[in-house]
C-alpha cells in the first residue's frame, strides 16, 4: 500500500523529548510509535459511538439484517447444552 497522507504536529520540547524517548525504548521509529497509538486511541474512540450516521440503502440494509430470522447453529446448540461449560 502507498503511504500519501502525512500528519504535522507541533509539540512542546517535553512532549517531543518524552515520544522520542518511548520510540527509542521500544526499539521503533517516531512514526511507526505515534502511528500505533494513534490506531489504538481511534479505535477507541471509535468503539464508543452511540450515533452512527447512515445513507438511505445503509439505513435499509441494517433494517433488512436486524429483522432477519437468525440462523440455527447446530455446533453452538451442542456447545451450550454440554454441562461442563456451566460449572
Amino acid at each position: 500500500m502507498s503511504k500519501q497522507a502525512r500528519l504535522d504536529m507541533r509539540l512542546e520540547d517535553a512532549d517531543d523529548f518524552l515520544i522520542r524517548r518511548a520510540a527509542e525504548v521500544s526499539g521503533t521509529s517516531v512514526t511507526a510509535s505515534v502511528l500505533t497509538s494513534a490506531r489504538i486511541e481511534a479505535a477507541h474512540v471509535l468503539a464508543d459511538r452511540t450515533v452512527f450516521s447512515l445513507d438511505s440503502g445503509q439505513a435499509r440494509e441494517l433494517d433488512r439484517r436486524l429483522r432477519a430470522k437468525p440462523r440455527a447453529k447446530r455446533r453452538l446448540g451442542k456447545l451450550a447444552q454440554a454441562p461442563e461449560l456451566f460449572r
